[in-house]
């Protein structure tokens, strides 16, 4: 993987500071394959209960975790259930990378209030 630092200007960003004080550089990693693999599971489970049926990211996140909650128990036949698990994945990372598609506008997000 390609190491690099983000100080292209006067500002450092806090992932850059804190690598510069442990003189440890960043280390980039591609993650288009995980990234398919959660759009491929989430389009299984759209194409399976309809598009307008909604989930949060954290449903998301334990599907390709590979939870055995009983709410995802629909889930366990489908491509991608459980793939970053068995790929070393942890939750944090797993979140950081749908938030990421989400910035991205490759997920879609709509931050509605249902109590309301």
């Amino acid at each position: 993987a390609e190491q690099s630092f983000c100080g292209r200007g006067p500002v450092f960003c806090d992932n850059c500071r804190a690598a510069m004080g442990r003189q440890v550089p960043l280390c980039e990693e591609t993650v288009t394959h995980e990234a398919q693999i959660a759009v491929q599971l989430l389009r299984a489970q759209r194409g399976r209960s309809g598009a307008a049926a909604s989930l949060t990211l954290h449903t998301l996140k334990d599907a390709l975790l590979g939870s055995k909650a009983q709410k995802l128990a629909r889930w366990q036949d489908l491509p991608g259930y459980g793939a970053l698990r068995s790929n070393g994945w942890i939750e944090a990372d797993v979140l950081r990378l749908l938030r990421r598609l989400v910035i991205m506008s490759v997920l879609g997000e709509d931050l509605s209030n249902p109590s309301r």
